[in-house]
């Protein structure tokens, strides 16, 4: 059965499941892979960055964005989960592209209010596993606000761009822009991607690999 819109109550979601165990303090750790700085400033970026879905089209940005003012951010249970999440279908990635992005290793302080995408007792609600596949954003963005408004402030869903499901996502739910998430102070460590070595090996069992680009290769003028 294919994934129904949310209620338009969010009163209706208030017993939405939430994980098992929950999502609490130091638990569990999470990854997200970001730009270390912008690429039109070339200021440094934060960390943590809650995107609009006012700011993108209906065919890019993320699965649950939110509207204005308030935002999502991505973050993984995995490193993998993480690389999946930023390079997506991609095959071949330039390794300037990743000595450009950081690796947040990160646990929550406290805990957070967070709706299980992925549990069974979510078909009542109308959540089929189309949530973490739907090519509609628009759909999956409706669920997330409702969510939102049901005073869930993280999804835990599932890695489209894993082929077997099985990686899982953490989406926080906040004010857009970049931050710390609910004005908490959260313990982070940050490391350069290129030198995450257990993550480059396992990204490598998925067909992806990083190569230097030929830069003084000459380009021929192909005509018809």
């Amino acid at each position: 059965m294919a994934l129904s819109p949310p209620p338009p109550n969010p009163h209706d979601l208030r017993d939405f499941p939430r994980p098992r165990p929950p999502i609490s303090p130091g638990r569990p750790r999470l990854f997200r892979i970001f730009l270390h700085r912008d690429p039109a400033s070339g200021r440094v970026r934060r960390p943590f960055h809650f995107v609009s879905s006012a700011a993108t089209s209906d065919a890019a940005g993320g699965r649950y964005d939110l509207p204005e003012p308030d935002g999502a951010c991505y973050l993984a249970l995995k490193t993998i989960g993480a690389w999946l999440e930023v390079f997506r279908s991609t095959v071949i990635v330039a390794s300037d592209d990743v000595r450009r992005r950081r690796l947040l290793i990160t646990r929550p302080p406290r805990r957070i209010r967070t709706a299980d995408l992925g549990a069974r007792g979510a078909r009542r609600f109308g959540v089929t596993g189309d949530i973490h596949t739907h090519g509609d954003y628009a759909l999956t963005r409706a669920w997330a606000g409702r969510l939102y408004e049901a005073g869930f402030r993280a999804l835990l869903g599932k890695v489209r761009h894993d082929p077997g499901l099985r990686e899982r996502s953490l989406t926080l739910l906040d004010r857009n822009g970049e931050h710390e998430p609910y004005g908490w102070r959260w313990h982070k460590k940050i490391e350069l991607l290129h030198e995450a070595d257990d993550l480059l090996l396992a990204m490598r069992a998925y067909g992806f690999k990083v190569l230097e680009v030929p830069h003084d290769v000459p380009i021929d003028d192909v005509r018809p």
